[in-house]
């Protein structure tokens, strides 16, 4: 890996047109071979002159882009009527002294913008950024999601409301002392949509502000436990509702035993009466299963479901005449 560190002065009013063009900057460069990183610096004994370190894996990467069209692509944001001081235009190229031999082959990369943007990214890393007062700057995915809430509405706001009392106190107390603790702290932290989560992370105290970063262990476990309760509230739905079916089942089927059983009493005395019925040959009564004996009208009248009552002819003639 190498450095390329292009120093220049702006010579007229136009420094600050130039800074806003960095800020705003295409990023095109980002997309050339060989290119690891850039950073842009002011001189803070004169502002208006500018210091651009870009890191390279090695030098004929820099001064291919250098020489192409690419080159002023780039620099396209550049603001109209810039003047610059020939005498402070300066260009050069460091290379670390380390015994890594594969540095000086341009084999290492620069991981700081990947893992930047890792960081950025990650569901369960959290990392975020706040002045001295706990005023929110920036806060990564992570964070957002494990407070459930969107950036616009963390901005602005006080990272110290979102903690539970006693690491409120402890954060406090950390900010206040001013010094960098590179022990891990566990904070608990809820916000106004009821999520809750501890944070085991590191403290980064700077003069204007502070940056905390760790991950949301219990974050993982919650979403677990939510899925746990949510599986076994439709376990339980499910018994309910077998239950409840298997208690109809049991009824039906009762109803069923019941009316089987009326049939079979019904068909075995008409099989009995289609198979072998004891009749007297004086008097003309059964002999039923009980042992006792009736006449046959009684007997099907009281085990036979398929007699239905009427006068025949002549009976209804008779009966008709002694009733008028």
């Amino acid at each position: 890996m190498i450095l390329a560190i292009s120093r220049f002065r702006v010579a007229n009013d136009k420094r600050l047109e130039v800074e806003q063009a960095f800020v705003d900057r295409p990023r095109l460069v980002e997309n050339i071979p060989g290119f690891l990183g850039l950073e842009v610096f002011t001189n803070t004994a004169d502002r208006a002159s500018f210091h651009l370190l870009t890191r390279w894996t090695d030098v004929e990467s820099f001064r291919r882009w250098h020489s192409s069209p690419a080159h002023n692509t780039s620099h396209q944001g550049i603001p109209k009527g810039l003047k610059l001081d020939p005498s402070q235009t300066e260009l050069l190229f460091l290379e670390p002294i380390i015994g890594d031999e594969r540095a000086r082959a341009g084999s290492v990369l620069d991981w700081a913008a990947m893992i930047s943007g890792f960081l950025e990214k990650s569901p369960t890393i959290c990392y975020v950024v706040a002045d001295r007062c706990g005023t929110v700057r920036t806060a990564s995915a992570g964070f957002l999601s494990a407070l459930r809430l969107r950036l616009e509405e963390l901005a602005d706001a006080s990272l110290f409301s979102f903690l539970a009392e006693g690491s409120r106190d402890l954060l406090a107390a950390l900010v206040a002392s001013g010094e960098c603790h590179s022990n891990t702290e566990a904070l608990s932290f809820c916000s106004p949509s009821g999520a809750s989560f501890n944070l085991e992370c590191r403290l980064d105290i700077q003069p204007h502000g502070f940056a905390l970063v760790g991950c949301a262990r219990e974050q993982r476990t919650e979403t677990y436990m939510e899925t746990v309760e949510d599986l076994n509230n439709r376990l339980a739905v499910e018994i309910r509702e077998s239950a409840r079916r298997g208690k109809e089942l049991e009824c039906v089927n009762a109803r069923l035993q019941h009316a089987l059983d009326e049939i079979d009493n019904m068909y075995w005395h008409l099989r009995k009466i289609q198979e072998v019925l004891p009749i007297c040959l004086e008097c003309g009564k059964v002999k039923t299963g009980e042992g006792s004996w009736q006449t046959v009208v009684d007997y099907l009248k009281s085990n036979s479901q398929f007699l239905s009552h009427g006068y025949c002819p002549e009976c209804y003639e008779r009966t008709f005449a002694e009733n008028a």
